[in-house]
């Protein structure tokens, strides 16, 4: 139960706590930073950061979210870095290697950017994908909830393009930006990811709500029971005390009757 608080922090935050991403899932070998440069297993229910780093094994996949709802799937052989931003109100996540597929929620006062060594692609409340090998970059608008140009995708060299529903970015290694209409089956696979995000956050809610309410049962018998000990304490307590009266009492009596019966023996002697 030591893991309810960060879960409730990270799914109910409160504003003066800083930006945590929780950890929702993590199938296979997932791995995340607790210092630069110190790689540890990552589990259900940790509590990323902003500065930590996550990333997956061959075979491997996590499923994280922030605060205000936003999901990642997190792909195989995948590196990904939670960026402390520098302007303010900024999600970022900068992915070095690897792909994953999102679920940002639509957020005009914080912006959301994924970062790859070449590419940096700014969306507003979008689905779809993002993906690197390092040098080419591929950027995939499934759906947004702004019926609009919804993202902008720019490279390292400075070239921009503004990307709508159902476009896809490609950035090759030669450096080379250009357009395209996203695949039906490309659709169909974000869409089946985006699904199972979903239902994976929602049952992690459940789990939490039944995991919490099993806590306050737990401390409502738990405070019962101490309650329950604290009157039978002071029970014995007030027993023991009045004992305690009781014994001096008598000893004073005992001392009372001792002299008595000096002094009575005093005055026979004193009467011969």
């Amino acid at each position: 139960m030591t893991y309810i608080l960060p879960l409730l922090l990270a799914f109910f935050p409160l504003t003066s706590i800083a930006q945590t991403v929780l950890v929702i899932q993590a199938k296979g070998t997932v791995e995340r930073t607790l210092t630069p440069n110190k790689w540890t297993a990552a589990n259900r229910a940790d509590t990323l950061r902003l500065g930590d780093k996550l990333r997956t094994a061959r075979k491997a996949q996590s499923v994280v979210r922030f605060e205000d709802g936003s999901i990642l799937r997190i792909g195989e052989r995948t590196e990904v870095h939670f960026i402390v931003p520098t302007e303010k109100n900024v999600r970022e996540v900068n992915v070095l290697k690897g792909a994953l597929t999102y679920d940002v929620k639509a957020n005009p006062n914080e912006p959301f950017r994924f970062k790859s060594p070449t590419a940096v692609a700014a969306i507003k409340g979008t689905t779809g994908a993002f993906s690197t090998d390092g040098k080419a970059t591929n950027f995939v608008i499934e759906n947004s909830d702004t019926k609009a140009e919804v993202a902008d995708f720019e490279t390292e060299r400075g070239e921009r393009k503004s990307i709508g529903i159902g476009e896809v970015a490609v950035l090759n290694r030669s450096g080379k930006l250009s357009l395209r209409q996203i695949l039906e089956e490309e659709r169909r696979a974000i869409q089946n990811e985006v699904n199972e995000m979903r239902r994976a956050v929602e049952e992690e809610l459940r789990k939490i709500k039944e995991e919490v309410e099993q806590m306050r049962r737990e401390t409502d018998t738990q405070l019962k029971r101490d309650a329950d000990s604290l009157k039978q304490n002071l029970e014995q307590l007030k027993q023991d005390q009045q004992k305690e009266a009781d014994d001096v009492k008598q000893e004073i009596d005992n001392i009372k009757e001792e002299m008595e019966k000096e002094k009575n023996e005093m005055r026979k002697l004193f009467d011969r």
